[in-house]
């Protein structure tokens, strides 16, 4: 026999539910639908997260921290109130391999796997940060991505190449015309492309940045927008 696990993640209500289960040696992974049953469920553990910690270096990581809110008692007992952990070593190919998978509970057990199959994305998360100038009307400040899709305050854009085209023309409202700054919380090199509402991104190296927007209009009006932006491909 074999022992496998499954972690599920549910966006709404922001847990991970582990499923440790019993099947044949050999058999495939993942388990075909079906193959966890009443019958060979060992442990059913939901960690209920409060934070997610992002990391591409030496080698591209995410971690889950949060503590066990769901335990029926199963063969290791109830781990309700204990302190948890998920860790995730990921590739950067297309889609990415999981690796290193490891899952802690505290004072409790540890468990480990070189690999797994599974779906490993980082959703979009909306938000903006807005200031107030002497203007008046909505603004919107918006980061256009080279795959045509809008950069969100707070997700995750696994980047591999550089110099990095950022597109602002897509920001909208207030007072013609808009201006346009960017700024990085780590160093990086702006180059004009010749169009003002666009600008290449040069980093130094692989690592994590948040690229800010701030969009400026005629009356003084501005919003600005960011997107975090971990270069988790190879060194360039």
């Amino acid at each position: 026999m074999e022992i496998h696990e499954t972690l599920g993640y549910n966006a709404q209500i922001n847990t991970v539910t582990s499923t440790v289960f019993v099947v044949p040696a050999g058999s495939p992974l993942p388990t075909p639908a079906g193959g966890i049953t009443a019958q060979n469920v060992v442990q059913v553990t939901t960690i209920g997260i409060t934070q997610w910690l992002f990391s591409c270096s030496p080698t591209p990581s995410v971690l889950l921290v949060g503590t066990v809110a769901g335990s029926p008692a199963g063969a290791y007992g109830s781990f309700v109130g204990a302190p948890a952990a998920i860790s995730i070593g990921y590739t950067t190919a297309t889609p990415p391999a999981i690796n290193n998978v490891a899952v802690v509970i505290s004072g409790i057990a540890v468990e480990y796997s070189a690999s797994a199959v599974g779906t490993l994305t980082f959703p979009s998360t909306t938000g903006t940060g807005t200031g107030t100038g002497t203007g008046s009307g909505g603004l919107t400040a918006a980061i256009k991505l080279p795959n045509g899709s809008f950069g969100q305050s707070g997700a995750i854009y696994q980047i591999a190449t550089s110099p990095l085209l950022l597109d602002a023309s897509g920001s909208s409202g207030g007072t013609a015309p808009l201006t346009y700054k960017w700024s990085s919380n780590n160093p990086v090199a702006f180059v004009p492309t010749g169009n003002p509402a666009t600008i290449n991104v040069q980093f130094p190296g692989p690592g994590a940045y948040a690229i800010t927007l701030t969009a400026t209009d005629a009356a003084g009006k501005y919003q600005f927008r960011y997107a975090d932006l971990p270069i988790c491909g190879p060194a360039f």
